[in-house]
């Protein structure tokens, strides 16, 4: 009954109505290794467009799609196998993974896809602070660069000098 309240001094005293809030994100990485069957946000800050990308579970074209709004984002999390890892979520109660695999019209280049059958396995490099998985003849790692929005797989030739990293690379 709101005469409990018609006090106003007593609302967070003795009566504690319910409201509306804001949620607030602060994009915070993961220290060190990603932790087995842990879910995380699969994100990135994307320094060019002065966002934090969230990967959301879908495609967007040949990349993984992703939402300024962390409230978008799907939990991913990391299971171990032989020689590393596979990236994974939950989709409509599927279980989905994250992989690369060459693309069929040029073995030297790979897309990034989602399926249920995965080949790559990923490995943690602490230096650079992401996952890479090699690939056909090269090392990739996951996340974008430019003013893209969505997140690729690249060579990891283009984050060797690490200072490039949160400049004009944005590793996932």
């Amino acid at each position: 009954d709101v005469s409990y309240i018609e006090d106003v001094s007593k609302i967070g005293v003795s009566q504690f109505p319910a409201g509306f809030c804001a949620l607030v994100y602060n994009f915070t990485p993961a220290e060190g290794q990603p932790v087995v069957d842990t879910p995380y946000h699969f994100a990135l800050v994307q320094a060019e467009r002065g966002e934090t990308l969230y990967f959301t579970g879908e495609m967007n074209g040949y990349y993984l799609a992703t939402s300024t709004n962390p409230a978008n984002a799907v939990n991913v999390s990391v299971e171990e196998v032989e020689g590393g890892y596979r990236m994974f979520f939950d989709k409509a109660g599927v279980k989905t993974y994250i992989d690369i695999i060459p693309r069929a019209d040029n073995p030297a280049k790979v897309n990034v896809v989602l399926t249920e059958a995965p080949a790559a396995v990923f490995t943690w490099d602490a230096e650079r602070k992401t996952m890479t998985a090699a690939v056909g003849e090269s090392t990739w790692y996951l996340g974008t660069y430019g003013t893209y929005n969505t997140i690729s797989a690249s060579d990891v030739s283009y984050i060797e000098d690490v200072s490039k990293i949160g400049v004009s690379q944005f590793p996932a």
